[in-house]
């Protein structure tokens, strides 16, 4: 209820975040058939990068920022603006739509937005959010849309409520992104729980976990809950995305991603 994440805006786990999310979603796109993006923590679903609230923690312009990587693509292109040292390809191709849009209007994109963005009238959003001003934020975002539903409810309660979307759009495709801050100390095993309904639920889905890697806990490892579901739903990948220079670092200094069921086609 007190994270805030316009303060960590555009930061290092927010670019491989969405960088992911938009691989998976385009992915998503090349079948016709609907497809639902349900989000348990949306918050307010785009952000200003010059707020005072951004510019105090200038996490975007820090290594792995957005800014960062944005500076560093710029810098190594060729005369045709060809990148001379390529980032991975899904990083890449999310970095120049975000660009644009920050030459445009210096709006940074939540996951709502990027969902919203990539979506076709025939795809449905339901987004989650607790905080009562990110939510009223993000009904303003989308209050002329009729495909975006939006709650304010506990992530973990909301999650298996929604599940399946067929019950209430007849949607059989879906991307879950599970988002938490990580404030609580038991966050890592309510995700493992809520995410074990969910299955139940809805075992085709494919699911997007991610989960900060810091300095006090440099290597990811799954809870109990965690390690019964992977065993039990082998089709699964793990990424580890650690901040450049991040040894000697405090706090974060990497991200890991866990995609349930990850859909052909995917560049990561």
């Amino acid at each position: 209820m007190n994270y805030q994440h316009i303060y960590h805006a555009g930061n290092s786990a927010d670019v491989i975040k969405h960088a992911v999310l938009f691989s998976v979603l385009n992915s998503l796109k090349k079948k016709e058939t609907p497809f639902c993006f349900i989000d348990t923590h949306a918050g307010s679903g785009s952000y200003d990068l010059n707020s005072t609230q951004a510019m105090k923690t200038g996490e975007a312009k820090q290594s792995g920022g957005v800014l960062d990587l944005l500076k560093h693509q710029n810098q190594n292109k060729d005369k045709n603006n060809k990148n001379t040292e390529s980032l991975p390809e899904f990083i890449s191709v999310y970095l120049t739509y975000v660009n644009g849009l920050l030459s445009q209007n210096n709006i940074y994109p939540g996951s709502p937005w990027i969902a919203d963005a990539l979506s076709r009238p025939q795809d449905q959003l339901i987004l989650n959010e607790l905080h009562p001003e990110a939510c009223r934020l993000l009904k303003r975002l989308f209050k002329a849309r009729t495909n975006v539903a939006i709650h304010q409810r506990d992530a973990y309660e909301f999650l298996p409520a929604v599940l399946p979307p067929a019950k209430s759009f007849n949607i059989k495709r879906a991307c879950i992104l599970i988002d938490p801050p990580y404030e609580r100390t038991d966050e890592a095993h309510a995700v493992a729980h809520a995410l074990a309904l969910a299955l139940e639920k809805f075992p085709q889905g494919v699911y997007l976990i991610w989960e900060p890697i810091t300095s006090k806990k440099p290597v990811w490892r799954p809870t109990p809950k965690m390690a019964s579901i992977l065993k039990k739903h082998p089709n699964y990948k793990n990424m580890d995305f650690l901040t450049k220079n991040s040894e000697g670092l405090e706090g974060l200094i990497g991200s890991h991603l866990l995609i349930l069921n990850p859909p052909y086609g995917a560049m990561v």
